[in-house]
């Protein structure tokens, strides 16, 4: 029986993944920046966002590359830390009314315990959604209450804390395998974007037989020459969201 690390390695989103996949819904011409970093917790120097405006709804959408939950340079280390990463760009942006929608790879050790404890790291990525216009932040995970039923510390918790933010956890219980949460957390941005902020990502369903190859090129990434796709209406492609 394949290891769920295996399965992981094999099938699931890794950070590049999902990064690239971010890049296919960025409208042409659209408002972007960088969040600047500090070398304290990673190597990463700064993270790109892009805005995505949905005038219909009233809707303002800031959309991030993947960060992490860990404050550990060496661990993941290619990936800012999640809570420098909002605060320095609601110091940048003070005025911002948007949300934003923020990628996070969970990969700090179970019970707290040192990274080299091998199989005690977490290996998993979840949504977080930061409401700047009602001050709230919401963690989207796609396996439900792993983070605690796993004595797996919330680091957001914290982060909303120091940030004065309402903070709430969902968790779906939706995935059931060890490698789809990168696809529902591409699914759940879409979902965002596609239907709005009062939508139940809830209802997000990935078909759990579905391959990495087959999911990419359903989002218009060739995973051979990862070329972009050729519709210029970037920000309502990608997968096409299955429902409960």
């Amino acid at each position: 029986m394949k290891s769920a690390r295996a399965e992981r390695e094999k099938e699931g989103l890794q950070p590049t993944d999902l990064n690239q996949l971010i890049q296919l819904i960025k409208p042409e011409n659209a408002e972007a920046g960088v969040v600047k970093v500090a070398a304290k917790h990673s190597l990463a120097q700064d993270l790109p966002f892009f805005v995505v405006e949905k005038p219909e709804r009233h809707e303002r959408f800031i959309i991030f590359n993947i960060t992490k939950d860990s404050k550990t340079q060496n661990n993941e280390i290619q990936l800012p830390y999640i809570g420098e990463v909002i605060d320095t760009f609601r110091r940048a942006h003070r005025e911002e009314k948007g949300t934003l929608l923020i990628p996070l790879r969970q990969c700090r050790g179970y019970l707290e315990l040192p990274l080299f404890f091998g199989k005690a790291r977490k290996e998993h990525i979840v949504l977080v959604e930061v409401d700047l216009a009602t001050q709230t932040m919401r963690t989207h995970d796609s396996q439900g209450g792993l983070v605690r039923w796993t004595a797996y510390p919330d680091a957001m918790e914290g982060v909303s804390e120091a940030q004065n933010l309402e903070y709430k956890y969902k968790g779906y219980g939706v995935q059931k395998d060890h490698h789809a949460c990168g696809y529902y957390v591409y699914d759940y941005i879409l979902a965002r974007l596609q239907r709005g902020k009062d939508f139940d990502l809830g209802r997000v369903f990935v078909n759990p037989k579905i391959t990495k190859k087959e999911y990419l090129k359903s989002c218009g990434l060739n995973p051979q020459s990862e070329a972009k796709q050729d519709d210029d209406n970037l920000s309502d492609s990608g997968s096409d969201l299955s429902l409960r």
